[in-house]
C-alpha cells in the first residue's frame, strides 16, 4: 500500500495537469493515514458525508480543485477524507477524478461536432496530447481511434 502511494506520488511530479498539488497533498495524507491506521469495524456502506465527497468530485472533476476545498464542502478533516475515500472506494481521490475526466471525454467523443482539442480542454486536460496519453493508458486506444469506431464505424 505504501509503495503504491509513493509510486503514485512520484508519477504526480511528472504529470502535466492542474491536479498536481491536489494529488501530492492527498498522497501525503494517505501515507500519514497508513502510519496512524487503527483497525475498526467496517460498516456496510460509506457514510453520507463520503458519498457527498464522491459526488462533489464527480461534479467538479473537470475543474481545478483542492483538498481543503473538498474538506470544507463535506465538513471533515482532509486527512480523514483522504483516508476514508481510499478505504471505501479502493482508489485515491486523484485516481477517481482522472477516471471521471477520461469517462467524460469518452462521452463527448461521440459528438462529432466537437474537436478532440476542445474536448480535452473541457474535461480538464492540459492539452490534446495529455488526453490522448491518458485515454490510451485507460482503454488501449486513442480518442481518435475511439471516435472512428463509434461515430463513423
Amino acid at each position: 500500500m505504501a509503495t503504491n502511494i509513493c509510486r503514485s506520488l512520484w508519477n504526480e511530479f511528472s504529470s502535466q495537469d492542474n491536479l498536481a498539488g491536489f494529488a501530492v497533498h492527498t498522497a501525503i495524507l494517505d501515507l500519514t493515514g497508513l502510519l496512524n491506521r487503527v483497525k475498526i469495524g467496517r460498516a456496510i456502506s460509506p457514510p453520507n458525508w463520503l458519498e457527498k465527497a464522491r459526488e462533489y468530485l464527480d461534479a467538479y472533476c473537470t475543474s481545478s480543485m483542492s483538498l481543503p476545498q473538498l474538506s470544507r464542502a463535506v465538513e471533515r478533516h482532509p486527512t480523514h477524507v483522504s483516508r476514508e475515500f481510499r478505504r471505501w472506494y479502493g482508489k485515491s481521490m486523484i485516481q477517481f477524478v482522472r477516471e471521471r475526466r477520461i469517462l467524460r471525454a469518452r462521452e463527448m467523443l461521440l459528438l462529432p461536432e466537437r474537436s478532440i482539442a476542445d474536448i480535452s480542454s473541457a474535461c480538464g486536460f492540459y492539452d490534446q496530447s495529455h488526453l490522448t496519453t491518458a485515454f490510451r493508458r485507460q482503454f488501449g486506444y486513442t480518442p481518435a481511434q475511439y471516435r472512428l469506431t463509434r461515430v463513423h464505424g
